[in-house]
């Protein structure tokens, strides 16, 4: 947990408390005025604080965050995109596929097919 807290040190209580609740409800809606009254904070403070001290804006870091947590999902297991878009909170597939496509670079089944079937063909390497 110490590894944790030094990675971002750099960071206000307030913006790691943001960040954490980001990772913990990727799963919902965000948006920056409900971030901001879950932690009892003006959202244009908000706003103007965490792109100075994360270097992106909070929407940017949460489509980043949604992105990263759907790589994972595309890479190991079998749900559909369908599934997982609504999981991640995305207001629906072709709106996850285009975001994807759009900081990917490639389309989310392209994405699946290449990193899926090397992330078990190597698990199974490993075990034999």
């Amino acid at each position: 947990m110490k590894g944790y807290h030094d990675q971002y040190k750099e960071y206000s209580p307030k913006i790691l408390q943001c960040m954490d609740y980001i990772e913990n409800h990727l799963h919902d809606r965000i948006t920056v005025q409900m971030l901001a009254d879950e932690h009892e904070m003006n959202a244009s403070w908000l706003s103007t604080v965490f792109a100075k001290e994360v270097g992106m804006s909070v929407s940017d870091y949460i489509r980043h965050k949604k992105l990263t947590a759907a790589k994972y999902l595309l890479s190991y297991n079998e749900y559909s995109c369908t599934d997982i878009a609504e999981y991640l909170g995305f207001a629906g597939e072709s709106h996850f596929s285009t975001l994807f496509k759009k900081y990917e670079g490639v389309t989310l089944k392209d994405y699946r097919r290449k990193t899926y079937n090397k992330s078990f063909t190597s698990i199974g390497k490993q075990i034999n």
